[in-house]
C-alpha cells in the first residue's frame, strides 16, 4: 500500500492505493470519500475536514442562580429572542436532544436552519448553522460557581469562508453576545 499525504488550512486529504485482492482491511469511508474500483486495484481518496476554528468569541457571566434555571431558559427554543435581541424568533421541531432541527429568524437576516450537536442536560448544549463553505457554532455551558453558576456562550465560524462570513456578521455577534448572556442572567436570577 502506498499512500499520498498533504496538509492544508482547510483539511487534511489522504489519497491510499490498495492493490491487495482481499479487502478485509479496507477502512470506513468518511463523508467526502471518492472510491473506484477495478480488477486489480481499488483507490481511495477522503477528505477529512480539521477542526479548525477561523473566528470565535465567547462571554461567560457568573450568574446567582442555579445551573437547572439557566437551563430552562435555553430549553425554551421559543423564548431565545427574551434573552437575545439579535433573534426575531426561533423554534425547535422536536424535543430538545442531539440531532433535533429548528429554525431561527435573526434581525436583518434570513431564515437560519439548525441542529442541536451536542446535549448535556443542566451542562451544555450546541447547535450548528451550515453556512456556504462554513458552519456556525453555537456552544452554551453552564456550571456550578459558588453559590450559583458560570454560564458561557461561545460562537465559532469554521471552514474555508468563516473569515468571510467573520467580516459580515462578526461584529453583530461581538455587539449582541455580551448583552444576551447579561440578559440570560438577569432571567434566570429572576426565576
Amino acid at each position: 500500500m502506498s499512500a499520498l499525504l498533504r496538509e492544508s488550512e482547510q483539511g487534511l486529504v489522504r489519497i491510499v492505493i490498495d492493490v491487495s485482492p482481499a479487502r478485509a482491511h479496507r477502512p470506513a469511508l468518511a463523508t467526502g470519500d471518492a472510491a473506484l474500483d477495478n480488477d486489480k486495484a481499488t483507490y481511495y481518496m477522503w477528505l477529512y475536514q480539521l477542526e479548525v476554528v477561523m473566528w470565535s468569541i465567547e462571554e461567560s457571566r457568573i450568574v446567582n442562580a442555579a445551573p437547572e434555571q439557566v437551563w430552562s431558559i435555553w430549553t425554551n427554543v421559543d423564548g431565545w429572542k427574551v434573552w437575545d435581541n439579535e433573534i426575531e424568533w426561533s423554534r425547535l421541531d422536536g424535543e430538545f436532544a442531539v440531532g433535533s432541527r429548528g429554525v431561527l429568524k435573526p434581525k436583518g437576516g434570513p431564515k437560519s436552519p439548525f441542529v442541536l450537536t451536542e446535549v448535556s442536560p443542566g451542562k451544555n448544549f450546541s447547535d450548528v448553522t451550515k453556512l456556504p463553505f462554513a458552519e456556525l457554532h453555537f456552544i452554551h455551558k453552564v456550571e456550578p460557581h459558588g453559590g450559583g453558576s458560570k454560564v458561557t456562550h461561545r460562537i465559532e465560524l469554521r471552514g474555508a469562508l468563516s473569515g468571510l462570513f467573520a467580516k459580515l456578521m462578526g461584529k453583530n455577534f461581538q455587539r449582541g453576545l455580551p448583552s444576551a448572556v447579561e440578559r440570560l442572567a438577569s432571567l434566570a436570577e429572576a426565576s
